[in-house]
Protein backbone atom coordinates (compact mmCIF):
# COMPACT_ATOMS: atom_id res chain seq x y z
CA UNK A 1 0.00 0.00 0.00
CA UNK A 2 1.04 3.24 -1.19
CA UNK A 3 2.32 5.88 2.08
CA UNK A 4 0.76 9.48 2.15
CA UNK A 5 3.73 10.94 0.35
CA UNK A 6 3.74 8.58 -2.38
CA UNK A 7 0.04 9.69 -2.95
CA UNK A 8 0.41 13.27 -2.73
CA UNK A 9 3.67 12.67 -5.60
CA UNK A 10 1.20 11.07 -7.65
CA UNK A 11 -1.49 14.12 -7.55
CA UNK A 12 1.66 16.40 -7.84
CA UNK A 13 2.38 14.97 -11.06
CA UNK A 14 -1.12 14.55 -12.02
CA UNK A 15 -0.87 18.44 -11.78
CA UNK A 16 2.29 19.71 -12.74
CA UNK A 17 2.73 17.05 -15.72
CA UNK A 18 -0.14 19.45 -18.18
CA UNK A 19 0.99 22.49 -16.55
CA UNK A 20 4.22 21.83 -18.01
CA UNK A 21 3.11 21.24 -21.94
CA UNK A 22 0.70 24.33 -21.64
CA UNK A 23 4.20 26.71 -20.08
CA UNK A 24 5.84 25.19 -23.27
CA UNK A 25 3.11 26.63 -24.97
CA UNK A 26 2.96 29.81 -23.56
CA UNK A 27 6.72 30.27 -23.86
CA UNK A 28 6.69 29.47 -27.63
CA UNK A 29 3.64 31.80 -27.90
CA UNK A 30 5.38 34.89 -25.99
CA UNK A 31 9.21 33.90 -26.43
CA UNK A 32 11.83 32.63 -24.63
CA UNK A 33 12.95 36.23 -23.09
CA UNK A 34 13.67 36.37 -19.78
CA UNK A 35 10.99 38.93 -19.23
CA UNK A 36 8.68 37.09 -20.34
CA UNK A 37 8.54 34.72 -17.19
CA UNK A 38 6.93 31.88 -18.52
CA UNK A 39 9.65 29.91 -19.27
CA UNK A 40 10.05 29.09 -14.99
CA UNK A 41 6.71 28.02 -15.14
CA UNK A 42 8.10 25.26 -17.46
CA UNK A 43 11.29 24.81 -15.27
CA UNK A 44 9.30 24.59 -12.05
CA UNK A 45 6.74 22.22 -13.66
CA UNK A 46 9.36 20.04 -14.79
CA UNK A 47 11.21 20.29 -11.12
CA UNK A 48 7.94 19.04 -9.59
CA UNK A 49 7.65 16.13 -12.02
CA UNK A 50 10.80 14.87 -11.02
CA UNK A 51 10.52 15.63 -7.12
CA UNK A 52 7.46 13.63 -7.34
CA UNK A 53 8.79 10.88 -8.98
CA UNK A 54 11.79 10.38 -6.90
CA UNK A 55 9.16 10.55 -4.06
CA UNK A 56 7.49 7.78 -5.20
CA UNK A 57 10.34 5.84 -6.33
CA UNK A 58 11.48 5.56 -2.80
CA UNK A 59 8.01 3.31 -2.34
CA UNK A 60 10.29 0.34 -4.04
CA UNK A 61 13.84 2.01 -2.52
CA UNK A 62 13.85 2.83 0.46
CA UNK A 63 17.33 2.92 0.98
CA UNK A 64 18.38 4.70 -1.52
CA UNK A 65 20.10 7.86 -0.68
CA UNK A 66 20.19 9.66 -3.87
CA UNK A 67 16.36 9.67 -4.49
CA UNK A 68 15.66 11.24 -0.86
CA UNK A 69 18.22 13.81 -2.23
CA UNK A 70 16.62 14.55 -5.38
CA UNK A 71 13.20 14.60 -3.70
CA UNK A 72 14.33 17.04 -1.16
CA UNK A 73 16.10 19.69 -3.62
CA UNK A 74 13.13 19.58 -5.85
CA UNK A 75 11.13 20.77 -2.90
CA UNK A 76 13.21 23.20 -1.79
CA UNK A 77 14.57 24.82 -5.25
CA UNK A 78 10.82 25.13 -6.72
CA UNK A 79 10.44 28.22 -5.34
CA UNK A 80 13.16 30.28 -6.92
CA UNK A 81 11.33 29.39 -10.42
CA UNK A 82 7.89 30.88 -8.88
CA UNK A 83 9.89 33.97 -7.99
CA UNK A 84 11.96 34.13 -11.46
CA UNK A 85 8.43 33.58 -13.18
CA UNK A 86 6.79 36.60 -11.28
CA UNK A 87 10.07 38.65 -11.61
CA UNK A 88 9.43 38.02 -15.26
CA UNK A 89 6.22 38.88 -15.34
CA UNK A 90 6.79 42.33 -13.34
CA UNK A 91 9.51 42.83 -15.54
CA UNK A 92 7.68 42.85 -18.62
CA UNK A 93 4.93 45.75 -17.15
CA UNK A 94 8.22 47.63 -16.22
CA UNK A 95 10.17 47.26 -19.45
CA UNK A 96 11.10 49.99 -22.02
CA UNK A 97 9.38 52.62 -19.15
CA UNK A 98 12.21 55.99 -19.21
CA UNK A 99 10.20 57.87 -16.16
CA UNK A 100 8.82 55.20 -13.81
CA UNK A 101 9.93 54.97 -10.39
CA UNK A 102 11.38 51.50 -10.84
CA UNK A 103 14.86 51.36 -12.35
CA UNK A 104 15.58 48.63 -14.43
CA UNK A 105 18.68 47.47 -12.41
CA UNK A 106 16.09 46.65 -9.38
CA UNK A 107 14.74 43.98 -11.67
CA UNK A 108 18.22 42.46 -12.69
CA UNK A 109 19.51 43.15 -8.74
CA UNK A 110 16.41 41.10 -7.93
CA UNK A 111 17.90 37.98 -9.79
CA UNK A 112 21.14 37.75 -7.38
CA UNK A 113 19.40 36.52 -3.87
CA UNK A 114 17.07 34.27 -5.83
CA UNK A 115 20.37 33.09 -7.50
CA UNK A 116 22.26 32.54 -4.70
CA UNK A 117 19.43 30.84 -2.56
CA UNK A 118 18.50 28.53 -5.71
CA UNK A 119 22.28 27.09 -5.66
CA UNK A 120 22.01 26.63 -1.61
CA UNK A 121 19.12 24.97 -1.85
CA UNK A 122 21.02 22.61 -4.26
CA UNK A 123 23.93 22.37 -2.31
CA UNK A 124 21.72 21.96 1.09
CA UNK A 125 19.29 19.57 -0.20
CA UNK A 126 22.60 17.31 -1.64
CA UNK A 127 24.31 17.81 2.13
CA UNK A 128 21.25 16.83 4.05
CA UNK A 129 21.14 13.45 3.34
CA UNK A 130 24.59 12.72 3.66
CA UNK A 131 26.37 9.79 6.07
CA UNK A 132 28.60 12.60 7.67
CA UNK A 133 26.52 14.66 10.44
CA UNK A 134 28.75 17.49 10.06
CA UNK A 135 27.68 17.45 6.43
CA UNK A 136 24.05 16.86 7.34
CA UNK A 137 24.20 20.15 9.79
CA UNK A 138 25.90 22.08 7.12
CA UNK A 139 23.04 21.15 4.92
CA UNK A 140 20.42 22.51 6.97
CA UNK A 141 22.05 25.71 7.35
CA UNK A 142 22.60 26.05 3.84
CA UNK A 143 18.44 25.09 3.28
CA UNK A 144 17.35 27.80 5.97
CA UNK A 145 19.63 30.61 4.67
CA UNK A 146 18.16 29.67 0.96
CA UNK A 147 14.66 30.00 2.11
CA UNK A 148 15.56 33.75 3.83
CA UNK A 149 16.82 34.90 0.95
CA UNK A 150 13.57 33.84 -1.08
CA UNK A 151 11.91 35.59 1.72
CA UNK A 152 14.07 38.87 1.21
CA UNK A 153 13.22 38.14 -2.49
CA UNK A 154 9.21 38.35 -2.37
CA UNK A 155 9.32 41.19 0.24
CA UNK A 156 10.78 43.61 -2.65
CA UNK A 157 8.81 41.88 -5.28
CA UNK A 158 5.52 42.94 -3.35
CA UNK A 159 6.62 46.17 -2.82
CA UNK A 160 7.39 46.51 -6.70
CA UNK A 161 3.92 44.85 -7.08
CA UNK A 162 2.00 47.43 -4.79
CA UNK A 163 3.78 50.43 -6.59
CA UNK A 164 2.41 48.56 -9.94
CA UNK A 165 -0.56 48.09 -8.93
CA UNK A 166 -0.62 51.93 -7.67
CA UNK A 167 -0.33 52.71 -11.65
CA UNK A 168 -2.89 50.40 -12.53
CA UNK A 169 -5.19 53.20 -14.34
CA UNK A 170 -2.14 53.94 -16.55
CA UNK A 171 -2.05 50.34 -17.70
CA UNK A 172 -3.25 48.79 -20.87
CA UNK A 173 -6.22 46.77 -20.75
CA UNK A 174 -4.51 43.57 -22.36
CA UNK A 175 -1.61 44.01 -20.14
CA UNK A 176 -3.76 44.00 -16.74
CA UNK A 177 -4.21 40.70 -16.78
CA UNK A 178 -0.22 40.21 -16.12
CA UNK A 179 -0.77 42.85 -12.46
CA UNK A 180 -3.50 40.80 -11.20
CA UNK A 181 -2.35 37.35 -11.67
CA UNK A 182 0.91 39.32 -9.82
CA UNK A 183 -1.41 40.25 -6.82
CA UNK A 184 -3.58 37.14 -6.74
CA UNK A 185 -0.53 34.79 -6.55
CA UNK A 186 1.62 37.13 -3.97
CA UNK A 187 -0.17 35.74 -0.98
CA UNK A 188 -0.04 32.02 -2.03
CA UNK A 189 3.65 32.78 -2.73
CA UNK A 190 4.05 33.79 0.44
CA UNK A 191 2.00 31.05 2.51
CA UNK A 192 4.36 28.60 0.78
CA UNK A 193 7.80 30.37 1.70
CA UNK A 194 6.31 30.20 5.49
CA UNK A 195 5.72 26.53 4.82
CA UNK A 196 9.39 26.43 4.09
CA UNK A 197 10.56 28.31 6.87
CA UNK A 198 8.54 26.36 9.39
CA UNK A 199 10.15 23.13 7.67
CA UNK A 200 13.72 24.50 7.91
CA UNK A 201 13.62 25.85 11.11
CA UNK A 202 11.27 23.88 13.29
CA UNK A 203 13.32 20.77 14.51
CA UNK A 204 11.16 19.74 17.17
CA UNK A 205 8.49 18.07 14.92
CA UNK A 206 8.24 16.61 11.66
CA UNK A 207 4.45 18.48 11.30
CA UNK A 208 6.48 20.39 8.45
CA UNK A 209 8.64 18.43 6.82
CA UNK A 210 8.57 18.18 3.10
CA UNK A 211 9.24 14.76 2.54
CA UNK A 212 7.95 13.14 5.65
CA UNK A 213 5.50 15.50 7.46
CA UNK A 214 1.84 15.38 8.04
CA UNK A 215 0.61 15.79 4.47
CA UNK A 216 -2.90 17.45 5.13
CA UNK A 217 -0.22 20.41 5.57
CA UNK A 218 1.83 19.96 2.58
CA UNK A 219 -0.76 19.47 0.92
CA UNK A 220 -2.76 22.49 1.92
CA UNK A 221 0.53 24.53 2.50
CA UNK A 222 2.87 23.59 -0.80
CA UNK A 223 0.87 21.59 -3.18
CA UNK A 224 -2.06 23.75 -3.50
CA UNK A 225 0.04 27.10 -3.40
CA UNK A 226 2.45 26.14 -5.67
CA UNK A 227 -0.48 24.73 -8.21
CA UNK A 228 -2.68 28.03 -7.96
CA UNK A 229 0.21 30.82 -9.03
CA UNK A 230 1.35 27.93 -11.67
CA UNK A 231 -2.48 28.22 -12.55
CA UNK A 232 -2.98 32.18 -12.46
CA UNK A 233 -0.01 32.99 -14.78
CA UNK A 234 -0.97 30.13 -17.34
CA UNK A 235 -4.44 32.20 -17.55
CA UNK A 236 -2.83 35.09 -17.93
CA UNK A 237 -0.17 34.16 -20.37
CA UNK A 238 -2.95 32.79 -22.50
CA UNK A 239 -5.12 35.87 -21.86
CA UNK A 240 -2.28 38.26 -22.42
CA UNK A 241 -1.53 39.12 -26.43
CA UNK A 242 2.00 38.66 -27.79
CA UNK A 243 4.36 41.79 -27.82
CA UNK A 244 7.53 41.68 -29.13
CA UNK A 245 10.57 43.22 -27.61
CA UNK A 246 11.15 45.74 -29.94
CA UNK A 247 8.10 47.13 -29.65
CA UNK A 248 7.92 47.60 -26.25
CA UNK A 249 11.10 49.37 -26.25
CA UNK A 250 10.07 51.51 -29.08
CA UNK A 251 7.28 52.73 -27.92
CA UNK A 252 7.64 52.53 -23.95
CA UNK A 253 5.39 50.72 -21.26
CA UNK A 254 2.23 52.39 -20.65
CA UNK A 255 3.45 53.58 -17.56
CA UNK A 256 5.81 56.36 -19.43
CA UNK A 257 3.57 59.04 -18.74
CA UNK A 258 5.82 61.80 -19.33
CA UNK A 259 5.69 60.82 -22.73
CA UNK A 260 2.82 59.75 -23.67
CA UNK A 261 -1.04 60.85 -24.32
CA UNK A 262 -2.15 56.83 -22.90
CA UNK A 263 -0.80 53.83 -23.50
CA UNK A 264 2.62 54.04 -25.02
CA UNK A 265 2.33 51.03 -26.78
CA UNK A 266 -0.52 52.97 -29.30
CA UNK A 267 2.57 54.07 -31.05
CA UNK A 268 1.76 58.19 -29.74
CA UNK A 269 4.70 58.37 -27.33
CA UNK A 270 7.22 57.03 -29.94
CA UNK A 271 6.02 59.58 -32.09
CA UNK A 272 6.25 62.29 -29.51
CA UNK A 273 9.35 61.29 -28.55
CA UNK A 274 10.84 60.89 -31.91
CA UNK A 275 9.61 64.54 -32.89
CA UNK A 276 10.87 65.54 -29.75
CA UNK A 277 14.35 64.04 -30.51
CA UNK A 278 14.36 65.65 -33.82
CA UNK A 279 13.82 69.55 -31.65
CA UNK A 280 16.91 68.61 -30.04
CA UNK A 281 19.14 68.02 -32.93
CA UNK A 282 17.83 70.53 -34.75
CA UNK A 283 18.06 73.20 -31.58
CA UNK A 284 21.48 72.01 -31.88
CA UNK A 285 22.04 72.92 -34.92
CA UNK A 286 20.93 76.89 -34.60
CA UNK A 287 23.40 76.56 -31.82
CA UNK A 288 26.19 75.27 -33.93
CA UNK A 289 25.02 77.51 -36.94
CA UNK A 290 25.65 80.64 -34.17
CA UNK A 291 28.73 79.91 -33.59
CA UNK A 292 30.49 79.40 -36.96
CA UNK A 293 28.81 82.62 -37.61
CA UNK A 294 31.22 84.50 -35.21
CA UNK A 295 34.30 83.46 -36.86
CA UNK A 296 32.71 83.44 -40.66
CA UNK A 297 32.50 86.48 -42.91
CA UNK A 298 29.11 88.34 -43.10
CA UNK A 299 27.98 86.84 -46.42
CA UNK A 300 29.14 83.46 -45.16
CA UNK A 301 27.77 83.70 -41.84
CA UNK A 302 24.31 85.14 -43.03
CA UNK A 303 23.96 82.03 -45.32
CA UNK A 304 25.05 79.75 -42.93
CA UNK A 305 22.80 80.89 -40.29
CA UNK A 306 19.69 80.22 -42.82
CA UNK A 307 20.79 76.65 -42.84
CA UNK A 308 21.43 75.84 -39.52
CA UNK A 309 18.66 78.35 -38.50
CA UNK A 310 15.46 78.37 -40.61
CA UNK A 311 16.49 75.63 -42.34
CA UNK A 312 15.89 73.15 -39.40
CA UNK A 313 13.14 75.46 -38.12
CA UNK A 314 10.69 74.73 -40.59
CA UNK A 315 8.29 71.78 -39.53
CA UNK A 316 8.95 71.33 -36.08
CA UNK A 317 6.32 73.59 -34.55
CA UNK A 318 6.19 73.89 -31.23
CA UNK A 319 10.43 73.92 -31.20
CA UNK A 320 10.30 76.54 -34.57
CA UNK A 321 10.13 79.55 -32.10
CA UNK A 322 13.34 78.67 -30.24
CA UNK A 323 15.37 77.48 -33.55
CA UNK A 324 14.47 81.12 -35.08
CA UNK A 325 15.87 83.15 -32.20
CA UNK A 326 18.88 80.81 -32.09
CA UNK A 327 19.53 81.70 -35.92
CA UNK A 328 18.40 85.78 -35.56
CA UNK A 329 20.96 85.80 -32.83
CA UNK A 330 23.86 84.29 -35.01
CA UNK A 331 23.23 87.01 -37.35
CA UNK A 332 23.01 89.79 -34.84
CA UNK A 333 26.64 88.00 -33.49
CA UNK A 334 27.93 87.61 -36.99
CA UNK A 335 26.91 91.51 -37.65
Amino acid sequence: MLQDASILAIVEIVLFGPSLILSLVTTFKHGFGRQAGWIYLALFSLNRVIGASCQLATETHPTNRSLYEAAITCAGIGLSFLLFATLGLLSRLHDGSSSFAIPTRVFRLLHLPIIVGLILGIVGGTDLYSQSSSDSNQGRDLLKASVILFLVAWVVLAIITIVTLARTRLADASERHLLFAVVVAMPFLFVRIVYSILADYDTSTQTFSQLDGNITVRAFMATLEEFAVVLLYLIAGFLTPVISRAAVQGAGSFYDSNTTQGPGRNGAGGAYNGGNERGRFAAGGAAAGGFLMRRWERRTARFTGQRYGDGYANGYGRNGAAFKEGHQAGVTDAV
